[in-house]
């Protein structure tokens, strides 16, 4: 019977602690990964929070003015200085980042009756884009 060539000792010795620094790395580097998807995560909520908020700033405009028609003068083609649009360019600027709003109303000079497209917009920019976002809302309203 033929014995199986034995290697000495000494070739062997640390291959079990290459493979455990293998292990390790490659270990590493899937946190690494993980960390790195979690930042971009956390980056996406943000943005998403701030869409929402430009969202419900601009209907909750258009609901102010179409509920109090009278205090915003829109058949001429202008949203003057009420009230609530002064509080309403405070809420954007308090809720989001370096936020404004814009209203344009399209002035509609056949009827007083008539709807007239109305157009709000939202901007803003986070502190670490290099571009601004923006959200648009468009409704018609009758203004008496």
């Amino acid at each position: 019977m033929l014995k199986p060539a034995s290697y000495p000792q000494q070739q062997q010795s640390g291959f079990l602690l290459i493979e455990a620094l293998v292990a390790i790395l490659i270990f590493s580097l899937g946190v690494i990964a993980l960390i790195g998807f979690q930042s971009i995560a956390i980056g996406q909520s943000i943005n998403g929070k701030y869409r929402t908020e430009a969202s419900y700033l601009a209907n909750s405009l258009i609901g102010q003015m179409m509920v109090d028609k009278g205090n915003f003068t829109g058949y001429n083609g202008t949203v003057g200085t009420a009230s609530g649009r002064i509080s309403w360019n405070t809420q954007v600027a308090n809720a989001l980042p370096s936020g404004s709003g814009t209203v344009t109303v399209v002035p509609n000079t056949t009827a007083l009756n008539t709807p007239q497209v109305v157009t709000v917009t939202v901007n803003w920019q986070n502190p670490d884009d290099a571009s601004a976002h923006n959200h648009t809302t468009i409704s018609q309203i009758v203004f008496q």
